[in-house]
């Protein structure tokens, strides 16, 4: 049997975001709705979360699917 990868919630602190290393995982509704870390991390990355969502790119992926 294949050991489970252990997963772990926090809420989020958006104060931190700013400082935080690595990579941020955002979830966004498939027409494009941000929640409040979406829009700060669109905030701290000048727009490009948005552009991102406003591309062909985003138009053509399906529900589930990743990019980064």
């Amino acid at each position: 049997m294949t050991d489970l990868t252990p997963v772990t919630f926090a809420e989020t602190d958006l104060d931190a975001l700013n400082a935080a290393t690595g990579r941020i995982a955002i979830i966004v509704t498939p027409d494009g709705q941000m929640d409040p870390a979406g829009r700060r991390v669109n905030k701290l990355t000048k727009g490009s979360v948005a552009r991102y969502l406003q591309s062909e790119r985003f138009g053509k992926s399906k529900s589930g699917d990743v990019s980064s």
